[in-house]
């Protein structure tokens, strides 16, 4: 966490770890690779009308399994 920010319901203080599963902001620097690869993801545009570039983007950010649990 760089910044204090309103995070599931409650404020977090800078430098806080924290598990995040939603799209990552400019607040929050990966804590380990996997976050870093779903910052990365979560920078890139995607043709979503490419059912193959779409299908990519699901198997990199694991599809938003993780933010339904």
């Amino acid at each position: 966490m760089t910044a204090e920010s309103f995070i599931g319901g409650r404020l977090v203080a800078p430098g806080t770890v924290i598990d995040f599963s939603g799209v990552p902001g400019s607040n929050l620097d990966p804590a380990d690779p996997a976050a870093k690869k779903a910052k990365e993801a979560a920078g890139r545009r995607i043709d979503v009308t490419d059912g193959a570039v779409m299908a990519q983007h699901m198997a990199d950010t694991d599809g938003g399994s993780k933010a339904a649990s």
